[in-house]
């Protein structure tokens, strides 16, 4: 009778799991300004770092993060509800050292066609150039009024807190 190898631990390694979530006002807005814009919502994509036994175990603890973090909750210098939903999206990558400086965090690749120039593949991974004055202000539908400040009716958008 042989005896069974026993099994070795799976030593934890660093994982870099991003995810995505949507953030949009709800309700009626209490005042509006030129930067007002009642059909925008915001998309972020974050990565958060764990140490996990493995790719689905680092996704499971993302996911239960993810979750969490849906749950911020705030009110937007329009005086609306911002909700934020988890997308139920995220992707893991394996960290090949430990977090540090200058370590890598997370890395993602896709196959594009060589027809396709550098700027299209720069807008479609990282969005396309904008005004960021003008980008600024049209995500005040979604900032939290405790930074913000509070939109002053019917005139330019107060770009702090009051």
């Amino acid at each position: 009778m042989g005896t069974a190898k026993p099994k070795r631990a799976i030593k934890p390694a660093w994982y870099g799991v991003k995810t995505l979530f949507r953030m949009e006002a709800v309700g009626k807005p209490v005042a509006r300004d030129i930067a007002y814009d009642a059909t925008v919502s915001l998309v972020e994509e974050r990565v958060v770092l764990f140490k996990a036994r493995g790719f689905a175990a680092a996704i499971r603890a993302a996911e239960r993060e993810a979750r969490r973090y849906a749950r911020l909750r705030y009110v937007n210098p329009y005086g609306q509800r911002v909700s934020m939903r988890y997308l139920g999206a995220c992707e893991a990558f394996e960290l090949y050292e430990a977090p540090g400086e200058q370590a890598e965090v997370f890395s993602t690749t896709e196959v594009v066609s060589k027809r396709i120039p550098d700027r299209t593949v720069v807008d479609q991974r990282l969005g396309a150039r904008v005004d960021e004055k003008a980008d600024r202000a049209r995500r005040r539908i979604v900032m939290n009024r405790e930074f913000s400040g509070s939109a002053r009716r019917d005139g330019d958008p107060a770009m702090g807190p009051p």
